[in-house]
């Protein structure tokens, strides 16, 4: 199976690692300026055992067009309205759809906001049934520093390790 994840924020970056983990092969598009971030290994810190992982074995390319001519199962955008709606991304999202044009790919929307699949739909013009509304599960934020562990001892471990499964730690 092979997804493409737009977007390595913190919520592309988990979805990316846990896809990886069943063998999925998982490409990023990202913005130029992001590049050199994705050039290096990602350092996620798991909460659930209270462990340093190591992410590595992605792939990524910073131009849109290059969607063109490539199949995927899946696309997730992980973008923010504000992204997603800016001019830029209109037009990724119409590159998008010449992408899937009579191709079987799904795309989950992890967008979260009132109205985006709506909006999406429109201008895209792909079929409301290759568009899923996405809610990405996971608990993540990229801190510039932390100290660990995170928890105290008074924290009851089970139950921080139930409300956050994952958060990315990215070196400085």
């Amino acid at each position: 199976m092979s997804v493409l994840i737009v977007g390595a924020g913190s919520m592309g970056l988990v979805s990316g690692y846990y896809l990886q983990l069943s063998n999925v092969e998982v490409t990023f598009l990202v913005r130029s300026h992001h590049k050199k971030d994705l050039d290096r290994p990602q350092i996620l810190y798991d909460l659930s055992d209270n462990t340093v992982k190591h992410y590595t074995g992605y792939n990524y390319f910073t131009d849109p067009s290059q969607i063109l001519g490539r199949d995927y199962d899946f696309i997730i955008i992980t973008l923010d309205r504000t992204g997603l709606q800016s001019e830029e991304g209109t037009q990724l999202v119409k590159t998008i759809a010449k992408a899937v044009k009579g191709k079987s790919t799904q795309i989950i929307l992890g967008t979260v906001t009132i109205g985006v699949r709506s909006w999406l739909l429109e201008v895209s013009g792909i079929s409301p049934e290759k568009v899923t509304n996405g809610s990405l599960g996971v608990m993540a934020y990229p801190p510039k520093s932390v100290t660990l562990p995170i928890y105290s001892d008074d924290i009851d471990r089970k139950i921080l390790a139930i409300h956050s499964l994952l958060m990315i730690v990215q070196q400085r």
